[in-house]
């Protein structure tokens, strides 16, 4: 039932709306009131109604007054304007402020009656929305909306069918939802839930009442696994109940297969811990020896046991938490297992097939597997230029070449030129030789009065090649800098 309240300074007028509202079982005149001061008093008080029917022209603050007011707070009340004056402005004002509509006086009790058929459609499909975003937020396992859950589903016992769809998760939901209401059921909410999952709830005064036949025939033809309450469940365990549906319906779903299938209460109490069957050590010998292609041929004869074996979704998250963690493991800081799990455990509730997800998985930990390795050549590469870096400048004086670099640190010298463009931006010799420079002004500002030649030979160059390099590096000679840029 929803709550109205009148603001109307005409006797007659505030009577015929309330006795016209008053006899539509959907509403409940809360209050009739002659001005907008007093209304705006009692939302204060009792708070906002669901409709407000008010006349423009009052005594004091006017109907659009009290509306402008309203919507500073509420933007969602639903308002019915209702004037004897047929001005531009005021229907002006009245869209701007989103009226629902605008009657003219003296009003007509048949359009009245139309209007508030049509606000009775808009009240309950924002009824339904607000409780079934609730009852969404309550199965993905948000405690703050327990609070809000009697009024949101105020029935004191409930029936559910919990319904896993693989493929595009909205359109499901859609079909099922458009499929269910079909029906016309009372009392029914169609939540849609992460992961693929639809639940329908059925609130129950009568236990004896049992619609899931209903269901599961407008269901026909959906490939989907559902699993309906053979009885009643308390409103006030619906959390605890959502959460046990989940599980049971993990433990039934298999790939590829519809099921549908009636659970008592005692049933989902007794669910039994599920005997999950290792993945093969060959498999844990592939990640941990970084055979990757071995590794993928192993993940192809894991395919074919779950298909042989008809492994349920539990099992399969189990064995995927086990591989990942395996993968983080030997990748170390290269992945984030939560991540992974969380995208392979979205792939597998998405997928209709055993090689529909094995393809599917293949390519995502094939991804990470990638980055992995691009991550740790780039580390290695960054160690081996920093070992050779540290080797360059732990004697100025020596002068490596680039075959002297190449033995030594077993790799090609057209691996070391590119590893010093890609890390320099210059070629080997010109990285060198740069710094030399930089180290001969290190030694000039420590040493001011020593000689060309001494600060040439702490760097390991020839005197003459050294001032024409300076000069070349700096655009000054090696006099010149000292003079120009070095306090004496």
């Amino acid at each position: 039932m929803f709550e109205v309240v009148i603001v109307e300074d005409e006797p007659i007028a505030a009577h015929f709306i309330q006795s016209i509202l008053s006899s539509d079982p959907d509403y409940h005149v809360r209050g009739v009131y002659e001005s907008a001061e007093d209304a705006l008093a009692s939302f204060i008080k009792d708070g906002h109604p669901d409709l407000l029917v008010t006349d423009i022209k009052l005594l004091g603050m006017s109907g659009l007054d009290l509306v402008k007011a309203i919507r500073k707070t509420d933007k969602q009340m639903l308002v019915i304007i209702i004037s004897g004056y047929k001005l531009f402005e005021f229907a002006q004002e009245a869209i701007r402020l989103d009226i629902m509509d605008y009657l003219l006086k003296p009003l007509d009790p048949d359009q009245l009656k139309m209007l508030m058929r049509r606000t009775t459609f808009l009240l309950s499909q924002r009824k339904r929305q607000a409780s079934e975003q609730v009852l969404s937020s309550l199965f993905e396992g948000d405690n703050t909306q327990i609070s809000t859950l009697t009024r949101a589903f105020p029935y004191p016992s409930f029936r559910m069918v919990l319904i896993a769809t693989p493929g595009n998760h909205e359109k499901n939901f859609q079909t099922i939802s458009s499929r269910i209401m079909a029906l016309g059921l009372s009392n029914v909410h169609v939540i849609g839930i992460k992961h693929s999952y639809t639940a329908i709830l059925l609130g129950k005064e009568n236990p004896d009442l049992d619609y899931t036949d209903k269901i599961r025939e407008a269901l026909n033809g959906l490939h989907a696994t559902a699993i309906a309450s053979s009885s009643l469940f308390s409103t006030q365990d619906m959390e605890q109940t959502s959460v046990l549906f989940l599980r049971y319906l993990h433990r039934y779903t298999i790939l590829g297969k519809s099921r549908w299938l009636h659970v008592s209460e005692q049933e989902l109490k007794d669910l039994s811990v599920l005997s999950i069957s290792k993945p093969p050590k060959q498999l844990f010998d592939a990640i941990y020896s970084k055979n990757w292609k071995e590794f993928y041929i192993q993940l192809d004869m894991l395919e074919q046991k779950w298909e042989t074996n008809l492994y349920g979704v539990d099992e399969l998250l189990v064995q995927l938490f086990v591989i990942i963690g395996k993968l983080q493991e030997v990748l170390k800081g290269s992945i984030n297992a939560t991540t992974l799990f969380a995208q392979a455990e979205d792939i597998l509730l998405k997928s209709s097939s055993y090689y529909q997800f094995l393809v599917q998985l293949k390519s995502l930990l094939g991804d990470v597997i990638t980055s992995a390795k691009t991550q740790s050549r780039q580390n290695a590469q960054e160690e081996l230029f920093g070992n050779i870096d540290a080797l360059l400048w732990a004697d100025p004086k020596a002068n490596y070449s680039l075959e002297e670099i190449s033995q030594r640190f077993h790799v090609s010298q057209p691996y070391i030129s590119k590893l010093f463009r890609t890390y320099s931006g210059q070629s080997y010799k010109d990285y060198v030789l740069e710094k030399k420079v930089k180290l001969a002004i290190q030694f000039m500002q420590a040493n001011p009065d020593a000689l060309i030649k001494e600060i040439a030979a702490h760097v390991g160059i020839e005197p003459l090649y050294f001032s024409t390099l300076f000069c070349r590096m700096t655009g000054e000679s090696p006099s010149q800098y000292r003079e120009h840029h070095l306090a004496r």
